[in-house]
């Protein structure tokens, strides 16, 4: 089927059936017809639903994740800041305040 003129939303829009050879054998060649205008065959809404949503929750369950991860170990982590401070310092750890994460939970009196 092929559709061509344009669309009236009243009557619809003519759809004419061509074959790739004519007809024969004393077949009549199929009439044009009316459709109604609308979907152009297209993916249906509810197919992209069905991809869109798990997707996007995927996604949002990941960020999440992320979130959850550098607000547990923010703790650990290190700006540059804080490390150029340490050479500023000359490396003595006692004077900036901060312990290298090799050190936590060992003795320091020794």
């Amino acid at each position: 089927p092929v559709k061509y003129g344009k669309c009236d939303p009243k009557k619809g829009q003519v759809v004419m059936i061509m074959g790739q050879s004519r007809c024969f054998g004393g077949a009549a060649a199929p009439q044009d017809r009316l459709e109604p205008c609308g979907d152009s065959g297209g993916i249906p809404k509810a197919v992209i639903a069905a991809f869109v949503v798990p997707v996007a929750l995927v996604l949002c369950c990941l960020g999440c994740y992320v979130a959850l991860l550098r607000r547990r170990y923010s703790q650990y982590m290190a700006l540059e800041e804080d490390q150029d401070a340490d050479k500023d310092t000359g490396g003595d750890l006692r004077s900036s305040g901060s312990v290298p994460a090799s050190n936590i939970g060992a003795p320091t009196w020794a």
